[in-house]
């Protein structure tokens, strides 16, 4: 083996009294985020999410993260407490990515704005059972195959090397090949109607715009997924932890997105940092049975790579003002 310590998933047999004890974490999580769920689409179904609403969305956020944290790191000890902080402070840096493809599709297909946050949330819900079966599949084969942390560790550094040198210019979605494929297939209205995804027109079923924005959306946010979950294997193989933390980190997507869209062409900047954030994550994972990385050295070279990035871009944007 590895030398890497697995815990069992929820579906697993546990001992009575840690099997309670561990399914009442589960379903006190899902509680806190269907509450938080609903209390974002009381204030934002139907309207636009100004700048100031996404800033102080934003902060409650990393907030509510923070004190969830801390309950982790009472009820469970200090390892899953910094396991959690890190993992959270990973995705939620490498979102920054994601957000930038959500803007392209947002551009591309003319979104108004008080519809772009019904998108998003629709978005993100998809996305939380996306990541409940990539993690608990994730760790289910690791924990059965070992050798596959070497695949991941590759996939984690593939990534890190796309962002570092990749091409910068905008994707084109024109000849996206799934796009191509439900216009083929479905009738699609030329308009938005309301916020509506499927509309009927004398008798005749239509997808709407939105409907295909939707699509763009989760399909962007399964190769994201594909690419930022097994960098928290390099950190966690609790299936709790790394779960909670991608939840947290997905949750304020929607209300980061409202809050730097000003300034993305200024964030692209901070590409080459998370590609070298997911180059060190890919070097811990593939030496961690022959040369173990300590969790606070990980996250203090996480936190300096970070860091610097942000800084940097800072820098270029004065100069450029």
């Amino acid at each position: 083996m590895l030398g890497l310590k697995f815990t069992q998933s929820p579906l697993q047999k546990y001992p009575d009294a840690v099997y309670v004890q561990d399914m009442l974490h589960w379903i006190g999580f899902h509680i806190v985020v269907v509450i938080l769920l609903a209390i974002d689409l009381a204030f934002y179904r139907k309207k636009e999410m100004k700048k100031r609403a996404a800033l102080i969305s934003s902060i409650v956020g990393v907030v509510i993260a923070l004190l969830y944290n801390g309950y982790i790191y009472l009820q469970m000890g200090s390892e899953k407490g910094i396991e959690f902080f890190t993992a959270f402070v990973v995705e939620k840096s490498l979102s920054i990515d994601n957000l930038f493809v959500f803007l392209l599709i947002f551009s591309f297909f003319k979104v108004p704005k008080h519809l772009q946050h019904r998108v998003l949330y629709i978005g993100v819900i998809g996305a939380f059972v996306l990541r409940l079966g990539l993690i608990l599949g994730g760790i289910a084969v690791l924990h059965r195959f070992y050798w596959m942390t070497y695949i991941f560790a590759v996939i984690i550094g593939y990534t890190g090397v796309k962002l570092m040198w990749g091409k910068k210019g905008e994707v084109s979605l024109e000849e996206n090949r799934l796009l191509k494929w439900i216009r083929r297939r479905f009738r699609v209205t030329s308009d938005y109607v309301d916020d509506k995804f499927i509309v009927k027109r004398k008798g005749l079923k239509y997808l709407t715009p939105l409907c295909l924005v939707l699509v763009m959306i989760e399909a962007s946010d399964v190769l994201f997924a594909l690419d930022s979950i097994p960098a928290v294997f390099a950190i966690t193989q609790d299936s709790f932890i790394a779960y909670t933390s991608n939840v947290f980190a997905v949750l304020g997507l929607r209300s980061l997105f409202f809050l730097l869209a000003p300034w993305f062409t200024q964030l692209m900047r901070l590409k080459t940092g998370l590609g070298a954030i997911l180059l060190f994550v890919g070097l811990k994972m593939f030496t961690s049975s022959f040369f173990p990385i300590p969790l606070l050295v990980s996250f203090g070279v996480i936190a300096a790579i970070l860091t610097i990035s942000i800084l940097y871009s800072l820098k270029k944007q004065s100069y450029t003002a």
